[in-house]
Parts: structure tokens; sequence; C-alpha cells
């Protein structure tokens, strides 16, 4: 593993530092993807869901569904509500959450918890 994963492997959650911002970073500087692609969260709590699911459907204005396929961003919801996110690499859903750290869990795991969309960017 090349040392710039190894910053992602040792993620440490915080509010201004969730599981967004660890997608958004990873996409930057793991999979080549132009930071103004995904904006920043704008400081919003990820405990205020309908803020979260806001902000997710201006991101997702310049994103394309899209099956699992490495680097896509895995989107959990409830209903409507946007609920987590992850990214796709090495065949493992890499996410980080604020009790379990980060975690990459099989896409079977991953998908089994909520409801799950791909989204990615077409550059």
């Amino acid at each position: 593993m090349g040392s710039s994963i190894y910053k992602f492997l040792h993620w440490k959650y915080a509010e201004d530092h969730n599981c967004w911002d660890f997608v958004r970073e990873f996409l930057i500087e793991i999979g080549g993807y132009p930071e103004n692609v995904l904006p920043s969260k704008s400081g919003i709590n990820p405990k205020d869901k309908k803020s979260m699911t806001k902000a997710a459907e201006s991101v997702c204005l310049g994103l394309v569904d899209c099956d699992r396929e490495e680097f896509a961003i895995a989107c959990h919801f409830v209903g409507r509500t946007m609920w987590h996110v992850g990214v796709v690499y090495n065949n493992k859903i890499w996410h980080v959450g604020e009790t379990t750290g980060v975690r990459m869990d099989s896409p079977r795991s991953f998908e089994s918890q909520l409801t799950t969309v791909y989204k990615k960017w077409q550059g």
C-alpha cells in the first residue's frame, strides 16, 4: 500500500472530518478526481440528515448512476434521505463512521445495511 493510502487507514472521524470528507479526499488523492467536481460539505453537521440530503442532491447533479465499480461513490439511503457514503476501492467499500472508524466492507456487507446507490463522475 502506498503512503498516500496510509492517511485513509488512520482517518479520524469528527463533525468537520466525516464520511463525506473521507470520500471526497479519497477520490481526489487516490482516484484522481478534480477537486472542483466534489464540493466540500460547507459546514453541514452529518447528524442533520435533512441538510446532508439537500447538500448531496446538489453534489449528485454532477454525477451519474453507475454499477458498483472502482472509485464509485456508494451512497446509503433510508427512503429518500441520504444517510452515509463510502467509496469503492479494490472491491471493498471504504468508509468511516463516528463509532466504527475506518472500515473496508465487502460490497455484500455494505449493501445489506441500507439501500445503496452508486454514483460516479463522468470525466
